[in-house]
């Protein structure tokens, strides 16, 4: 994770949630914030998820569904 310059500089902090669909293929779709920081503390949590690795699609009865998934990150300023 890359901590946003303009958060840093604000000295920002708190958790970001984002939800996301999962396609049938893998690929990631549909991205909306559902609680949000700003500074670019939103648009580093939907990069990271973008760039990570590939999602596995849920199945049920052995057949790919789409899914709807949340995932949450704190962002938290470290003092040395």
């Amino acid at each position: 994770m890359r901590y946003p310059k303009e958060a840093l500089a604000s000295k920002i902090k708190g958790k970001v949630t984002i939800q996301f669909t999962v396609k049938t293929d893998g690929t990631l779709g549909e991205f909306n914030v559902l609680k949000g920081l700003g500074y670019g503390c939103d648009e580093e949590v939907v990069r990271l998820v973008q760039e990570g690795p590939k999602w596995q699609p849920t199945t049920e009865d052995n057949v790919a569904v789409e899914s709807e998934v949340k995932v949450r990150m704190k962002f938290a300023l470290l003092i040395n």
